[in-house]
């Protein structure tokens, strides 16, 4: 007996020709787990209630696709995430380890998206990034607050007597051009 598993692929045709072809071979799509992203002209997905459909937009690989409202709202989101795992690295009550998991782990989270959306899209979630980054920083070092050119020296590298706190917006537009 052969199996197969097929995730995150896109398809464009009628939906109903492809669940007839897959089912001639013994295949079938799991509807619950779909979403059709569309500019508004999906008609036939009707028939198929469990399928979400969005006009806004949609995250393949990780990347928001769509709208510049749906794109900025999922970057923040995701940067947003950042806030259990900063959490959770202060409670640890340790800042050598925190500073270890900081800047390996939170730090670098939003380098994929700097390079797969546009600056001007990453603009708030690059700053919430850093800004999540920066209060987390202060809490390990004990330092209530930094003024701007002491964390302009945490950002840079350790071989410049920095900590690598890599700042996203510092890296979004670059990161994105390189790509």
């Amino acid at each position: 007996m052969t199996c197969f598993f097929l995730d995150h692929w896109m398809m464009s045709c009628q939906l109903s020709k492809i669940c007839d072809s897959m089912s001639e071979v013994g295949l079938s799509i799991a509807m619950h787990k779909c979403e059709i992203f569309s500019n508004g002209r999906v008609t036939e997905c009707r028939s198929h209630q469990s399928i979400r459909v969005s006009s806004s937009g949609t995250l393949i690989l990780g990347t928001p696709i769509g709208q510049p409202r749906f794109i900025e709202s999922s970057c923040s989101d995701i940067a947003l995430k950042g806030q259990t795992l900063c959490d959770q690295i202060v409670a640890l009550n340790d800042p050598q380890s925190g500073m270890l998991l900081l800047c390996l782990c939170h730090v670098p989270c939003l380098n994929y998206l700097c390079r797969t959306v546009a600056p001007s899209l990453m603009q708030s979630a690059a700053t919430l990034h850093d800004n999540l980054s920066r209060s987390t920083f202060q809490q390990l070092i004990k330092c209530p607050e930094l003024n701007d050119e002491q964390w302009d020296q945490a950002t840079l590298p350790i071989r410049f007597g920095g900590f690598s706190m890599l700042s996203s917006q510092s890296i979004s537009s670059i990161a994105f051009v390189s790509s």
